[in-house]
């Protein structure tokens, strides 16, 4: 098991994530519908730094996490050997679409067990960068990379892996 606290990037604390009962939708969030399903994902762990980030466009739809790697250390004993740690889903929904950039509406589930979490807000992308802003008034910022079946989004030394629900 982990013994460090679990760090969340920025992008979730940007959203403004809040607690709230498995299934439940987050106090005044709206939209907030979006389950996260997919199985409870865990740390890997890779020595090499993560691969650069390349942007690219975003397709509308649902992302399930289906891997965590943390780079730049191996496993040992304070790591969690890939043992479950949360579930993470996002769906994105496009309002304006340009060639340098686009913009619309992100929906984030998490669910931590025993927490859920559900919130929305909205996000930007601008060459490879993701940019996210909810209810709170800072302005989350990550690197990323998308292909038409998933996303990836690079954060301070981990690496969060997505994949479009079909």
């Amino acid at each position: 098991m982990r013994s460090s606290a679990l760090v969340l990037p920025s992008l979730l604390l940007a959203l403004g994530v809040s607690s709230c009962g498995r299934g439940a939708a987050a106090p005044g969030a709206g939209d907030c519908d979006l389950a996260a399903v997919g199985p409870l994902i865990g740390y890997s762990y890779d020595l090499a730094p993560p691969a650069a980030a390349s942007g690219g466009t975003i397709e509308d739809g649902t992302y399930d996490l289906t891997q965590i790697i943390e780079h730049g250390k191996a496993s040992g004993p304070s790591s969690s050997n890939t043992a479950p740690a949360f579930r993470w889903a996002l769906r994105f929904t496009t309002d304006e679409r340009s060639p340098n950039h686009a913009e619309g509406r992100m929906v984030m589930a998490i669910n931590l067990p025993p927490a859920s979490t559900c919130d929305g807000g909205r996000f930007a992308t601008i060459g490879t960068e993701l940019r996210t802003l909810s209810k709170k008034p800072e302005l989350g910022s990550e690197q990323y990379s998308a292909t038409p079946d998933g996303v990836t989004i690079l954060t301070k030394g981990t690496t969060y892996v997505f994949h479009r629900r079909p």
